[in-house]
């Protein structure tokens, strides 16, 4: 059994049986190889970081700070949502009413030519 990567693509042989000396070639018409294994945006996507964000109970301000610049950030506390395009990296939310232990908070950061980040948080 041989391993051969040929085109960005991994071609696996099995062999059954006893038989030796076999070549075997493996041809796949009208595909490119980005067309079998998922396009080339999925792959060269940069991904974002979140950092210093830990929310408090009875607080009103949410903080963080992420790795990237000039991104679209979103939050959901409690079913309200707040949504802020930052210029830095760090941002800043003022919510209506402070945190409680157990609240569930939904933080989704997006920016063109980044993969989307999402995470849920629980208030400790």
């Amino acid at each position: 059994m041989k391993l051969k990567k040929s085109n960005g693509m991994l071609l696996t042989l099995k062999f059954v049986g006893e038989q030796k000396n076999v070549t075997m070639e493996l041809s796949i018409l009208g595909h490119d190889a980005s067309d079998v294994t998922g396009s080339d945006k999925t792959n060269s996507q940069k991904k974002i970081r979140l950092s210093h964000f830990k929310p408090k109970a009875k607080t009103k301000k949410i903080t963080g700070r992420l790795n990237v610049k000039g991104s679209v950030v979103k939050i959901t506390v409690c079913g309200k949502t707040y949504k802020k395009t930052i210029k830095g990296n760090k941002f800043t939310f003022k919510l209506s009413a402070c945190l409680k232990k157990k609240d569930r908070i939904t933080i989704v950061v997006t920016k063109k030519d980044y993969g989307s980040f999402k995470k849920t948080y629980t208030v400790r």
